[in-house]
């Protein structure tokens, strides 16, 4: 089914790091790096709403995935720091 691209959509696919990505954006055919005003030329164009969902779903799938419980398990705290009690 064909579903008309809003720019709520294109904001709900922007990156945590205020972007989107090459892949992204060529499903809409934008070229990369994209020109001025890709998204007003985009907006109120008609795409198959899998298209659409694909670009969602790759939202943030460029970044580089941090895994926090790695880290916090490789921290050392000082002794004191692990029996701190508020007082």
């Amino acid at each position: 089914m064909m579903i008309q691209l809003t720019d709520d959509m294109i904001e709900a696919g922007r990156s945590e790091q205020d972007g989107w990505s090459r892949e992204q954006l060529r499903l809409f055919g934008v070229s990369w790096p994209p020109a001025k005003h890709w998204k007003r030329r985009m907006a109120g164009s008609q795409f198959d709403e899998r298209v659409v969902e694909e670009f969602l779903r790759l939202k943030d799938a460029h970044l580089p995935k941090v895994r926090v419980t790695a880290y916090a398990s490789a921290i050392q705290f000082p002794e004191r720091c692990l029996r701190w009690s508020p007082q």
